[in-house]
């Protein structure tokens, strides 16, 4: 078994890269959730390297974009695009020769060889307003589904729908980010990408403990991703992973399920211990339908049964899962199946359904019933149970000869009608038009109730009273295919005579009408209730599946969708990313009035990011207001109240400003809690995303307690225990604040509170991320001294690079052979070296080289795509270049340089090449100012740069020696990246003390008091309040062991969390 690995791995906090990594120690396996059998015997591993076709291991390097303008430079340079695949074409995590080969002119024959380090920085509020601070996102690039949802060895993995080459909806592969606590996420590279012409859909993943698929190769079980295979068809195909999902092996027999069909997707998996055998759900999205196969061994796939069409008659089914939960307060469980429908969810869009029942490993039940309650006494204007209009008028061919016996040919399923026969206008699609007029009745009694669904187009879609030759009443369809009860009060027109009309006039989308049983009567027809159970009533909340694989120890169900609609995914004002996640949420079975209803809950690891608490008892909600006028609430928070509604009234609360918020309401009246997002900020982006939408609060008297999160793009509300759920996206100003009760303000305060929710993004460090000082006896790795794990490699076809003496001890050489195009180069996986907004790097080298060398280079990339940075050529000038690899020119190719090339020297004619010197170079940029400074053997040059559209983050940072033509070595020592701007004194303290740390102090080591923690589930809380100056202490032993700091950059201000991984580990709480 190999150690967990770290290199190729990002840190990210709720979605971005922390400035410092957390070096974590080798996990243990984790404990089987499931299943008791032994564990079958394993072959031996098999060697690691780069395979070909469909067994090739993905060694992506680790951003999303990895050299995309150098990818764009090799087309323009000859004549095509990169291979297909995308970053499997490029496998190397960074190739001394890919980068620098399009800086020095792009010129093939010119390699070079070098240091190469990743830079990455945080993102700035300005930059990024709607960067959420405590949700998934990815560092850039389109997200959208959550796949592959497994537990293993204290990892949660989450892989994900990703773009890796922009922020549309193409290019499918399977993003990856894994985290210890379901809080802070450290995204990996590129799982399995798009490849070949067959895009990553969606899948599932599962731990294959007795390794019955014989994918096993080490002492762990392999990890299984499922998915679907998109291309002209949609099949179903299988990968596996024998290093806890870091690298990934194609199936040599995919597709496991073969189709000819491109309809057929999203497969989730899950072992059944009743009959010893693994379970496949996957949706035919057409027909509505889920598809049920079994398997022994994940490869052999047989057919078992189908489910559906059922429930909402909507969209297109996709992304199925089943399992069990609990009932709360009971011991028993039940089967729960849960389905997506791309549309007429009930806010208008995108949603999931949800059927409660039983599986027996082949076939499941939903134990749902609905019948339609009975019809008041009155008189039936029409029921359209013939086959023919009868004295109705019709022109037009929208309408054919008669109603229609439910659904019609390539229409979504019709639900909600009585009896079987209805009128339906899509007939041969949505363009025909036509009317139907009834004969002339006279209105006798108070309302005239009927049934109505289709496309919502007043006036066009609708249904209309006409009396006295106008229209006096009218109605219109909500796009949906599911037809609801609609009530007009025709009590003022009693006695007159009246007609009725059904109008389709509207021939693009949604170009139609249904509609059944025209009842006159002195009583309203209640609208039904839905029969469909919906996991979600807001617009947000799209496509969510749950883990696999959680301990019985644990025993949680959880979960988590993607955030966004369908109808407007595509317009989210975000940039350089596109999508993310809900809060992951634990799902229990909770009995109510209605019956057993889903609950979701955040999960209780969200504790850990809560900051300042604001809390208030008793009183009115005008008591509460004035006291809420007297506080700072901040802009990120969790807050949970309950209260007491006076019956008949409502009350709410709104987040943000008088001008601009996001409106909760509870109406007791009609128990429901409804969330208005109408002026919450930017919302004109696209027409469907403004909108008041609601969900039934199963009855709670009158008291109803609320949870509520509020991020910087986001609401997620959970009310009646979390059986009703509202999840939306908000976008307003990044100085939009505050929070105000509405509504009745006699109502009573039972409890109030709210948190601060931290930004799980740490502030930039200041100290050392990393330090190679290359005093290794044996040449060809390199540890990094600043304690971060950043190991330097050896690569390149000649032998490993020497040892020789440095500045200071011993140094590493570097050669190029132009005559052979050899080259021996070092690299930092791409990962580690991180470079926060603003920075210092510093080094020694001393070259060997002919005129025209460029000696060494720093290299950045700004969000915009520009290429920028510092190179030192032989003739001792330090020259700031600025460059966009789209162009076929050089690196001088864009105009507007920030400033011109300048001498550090003040001359020339003093090259630095072929001497026996060392010489110094350190370069800082503070981004915050704009000023760079560059120091060449302590003469100092600043300049304040624009025009680089924003700080040295999403790129690469390098530092090489290299030339232009001929042969050439450069050595090099003491390679250093700070994160802050040093003094000038820093500087040369550097340059006069080589290996030596800058004056600092580190307090030593104190005996520790004791501190309180609180456990949740897996990992438990050490309270840290700030502002005590207190420090985190970690020992493997009370009594013998040595205590150490933990950086407090690894945790939270308030709350540090701690897994349970280690054998043995104490923490508490102690003066620095």
């Amino acid at each position: 078994m190999s150690p967990r690995p770290t290199s190729g791995a990002r840190i990210w906090w709720n979605g971005r890269r922390a400035v410092r990594p957390i070096r974590v120690a080798p996990l243990p396996p984790s404990p089987r959730p499931h299943r008791s059998r032994v564990r079958s015997p394993s072959p031996s591993p098999s060697p690691a390297g780069l395979r070909a076709n469909s067994s090739v291991v993905w060694r992506r390097p680790r951003h999303p974009d990895f050299f995309p303008k150098f990818k764009r430079g090799l087309r323009n340079k000859q004549g095509r695009r990169p291979p297909a695949g995308g970053p499997a074409a490029f496998p190397t995590i960074f190739s001394i020769m890919n980068p620098f080969s399009s800086i020095f002119r792009h010129q093939a024959a010119n390699l070079c060889a070098g240091l190469f380090l990743s830079a990455t920085a945080l993102a700035s509020a300005a930059g990024e307003p709607f960067r959420p601070q405590f949700h998934f996102t990815p560092e850039r690039n389109w997200l959208n589904d959550p796949n592959g949802l497994v537990y293993y060895a204290g990892e949660y993995h989450m892989f994900f729908q990703y773009n890796p080459y922009g922020i549309g909806g193409a290019n499918k592969s399977w993003g990856h980010a894994v985290s210890r606590d379901l809080v802070r996420w450290e995204e990996l590279p590129i799982a399995i990408p798009v490849a070949n012409g067959i895009e990553i859909f969606s899948g599932s993943a599962v731990i294959d403990w007795e390794n019955t698929s014989g994918f096993q190769t080490g002492a762990e079980p392999p990890m299984i991703a499922i998915y679907t295979g998109n291309s002209a068809v949609q099949d179903q195909r299988i990968a596996y992973s024998n290093d806890r999902g870091r690298t990934w092996t194609n199936y040599a027999s995919n597709p496991v399920i073969s189709s000819s069909s491109n309809d057929f997707r999203d497969p989730k998996v899950f072992w059944h211990d009743a009959t010893s055998q693994w379970v496949m759900v996957v949706c035919l999205p057409g027909p509505r339908k889920v598809r049920i196969y079994t398997s022994p061994n994940l490869k052999n796939w047989t057919q078992a049964s189908e489910f559906g069409p059922a429930g909402s008659g909507a969209g297109v089914w996709e992304c199925p899962d089943l399992f069990t939960l609990p009932i709360e307060g009971e011991s028993g469980r039940k089967w729960v199946m849960t389905v997506s429908v791309s549309g007429g969810a009930p806010a208008g869009g995108t949603g999931s359904q949800y059927f409660i029942g039983d599986f027996n490993g082949t076939t499941f039940t939903d134990e749902a019933t609905t019948n339609p309650p009975p019809l008041p006494e009155g008189l039936v204007i029409a029921d359209f149970e013939g086959t023919t209009y009868g004295a109705w008028t019709k022109t037009g061919t929208a309408f054919g000869n008669g109603p229609a016996a439910g659904t019609l040919a390539s229409q979504q399923p019709v639900t909600g009608y009585r009896g079987t026969r209805l009128v339906n206008s899509f007939l041969g699609g949505d363009g025909p038009t036509g009317k139907l007029t009834s004969p002339p009745f006279e209105i006798s009694r108070q309302y005239i109730n009927f049934l109505i669904g289709g496309g919502n187009h007043p006036g066009q879609t609708c249904v209309n009273l006409i009396v006295g030759g106008s229209i006096v009443r009218t109605a219109t369809g909500a796009d949906a295919e599911r037809l609801e009860w609609k009530n007009w009060d025709v009590s003022q027109y009693a006695g007159q005579n009246a007609t009725i009309e059904i109008v389709d006039s509207h021939s693009s989308g949604w170009g139609h009408v249904n509609v059944d049983h025209l009842l006159m009567s002195d009583s309203i027809v209640p609208p039904e209730p839905d029969p469909t159970l919906w996991t979600e009533h807001g617009p947000d909340n799209y496509a969510p599946v749950s883990w696999s694989d959680i301990p019985e120890s644990d025993g949680r169900r959880l979960w988590i969708g993607w955030m966004t609609d369908l109808r407007y995914a595509g317009s989210i004002p975000t940039t350089p990313w596109n999508g993310g996640m809900t809060l992951p949420r634990e799902l229990v079975l909770k009995r109510t009035p209605a019956g057993l209803r889903m609950a979701q809950r955040p999960v209780a690891e969200l504790r850990s990011a809560r900051k300042n608490h604001l809390t208030h008892t008793g009183g009115t909600l005008a008591d509460l207001n004035a006291w809420l006028n007297t506080q700072d609430v901040p802009k990120l928070f969790e807050c949970i109240v309950e209260l007491e509604v006076p019956d008949g009234q409502s009350a709410g609360l709104r987040v943000g400003t008088p001008a601009q918020h996001t409106l909760l309401t509870w109406d007791r009246a009609n128990s429901r809690l409804s969330l208005n997002r109408n002026q919450s900020g930017l919302t004109g982006f696209n027409g469907s995303f403004p909108g008041t939408f609601s969900a039934p609060v199963v009855s709670t008297g009158n008291r109803l307690k609320l949870h509520l999160y509020a991020d910087a793009a986001s609401i997620e509300a959970f009310a009646a225990d979390g059986t009703a759920t509202l999840s939306a996206l908000v976008f307003p100003d990044a100085a939009t604040k505050g929070l105000q009760f509405t509504g009745a303000a006699a109502a009573q305060v039972v409890s109030f509170d709210l948190w601060e929710m931290g930004s799980i993004l740490p502030s930039a460090p200041t100290g050392l991320a990393g330090q190679w000082l290359f005093d290794e006896a044996q040449p060809g790795t390199y540890a990094d001294s600043s304690g971060n794990g950043n190991t330097m490699t050896a690569a390149g076809n000649l032998p490993a690079p020497a040892v020789v003496t440095g500045a200071q001890g011993n140094g590493v050489e570097i050669r190029r052979v132009e005559a052979g195009q050899q080259v021996s180069s070092l690299s930092v996986p791409a990962t580690n070296a991180i470079m926060p907004a603003s920075f210092t790097a510093s080094y020694h080298f001393n070259a060997k080289a002919n005129d025209n060398a460029k000696l060494s280079q720093i290299r950045f990339e700004t969000p915009a795509g520009l290429a920028w940075g510092f190179e030192i050529i032989a003739s001792r000038r330090m020259n700031f270049y600025v460059f966009d690899s789209d162009s076929a020119n050089d690196v001088q190719s864009v105009a507007q340089l920030p400033f011109e090339a300048f001498d550090a020297s003040g001359g020339t004619s003093d090259n630095i090449d072929n001497d026996p010197t060392w010489h110094h170079v350190a370069a800082s940029y503070n981004h915050l100012t704009g000023k760079l400074t560059l120091w060449l053997d302590g003469v100092k040059s600043e300049k304040t740069v624009t025009g680089l559209n924003g700080s040295p983050r999403y790129g690469t940072a390098g530092a090489g020696g290299g030339l232009l033509s001929g042969g050439g070595l450069t050595i090099y020592d003491d390679l250093r990246i700070y994160a802050s701007v040093l003094s000038d004194s820093d500087v040369s303290f550097l340059r006069q003390n080589p290996g030596q740390p800058l004056p600092a102090g580190e307090p030593p080591p104190v005996t520790p008091p004791a501190t309180t923690s609180e456990r949740q589930g897996s990992s438990f809380f050490i309270h840290w309040p700030e502002g005590t100056g207190l420090a985190l202490w970690k020992s493997n032993s009370l009594e013998n062991g040595t205590w150490t700091k933990v950086p407090r950059s690894e945790f939270l201000t308030t709350y540090a969390t701690v897994m349970f991984e280690e054998p043995k580990a104490f923490f508490r709480l102690a003066p620095p």
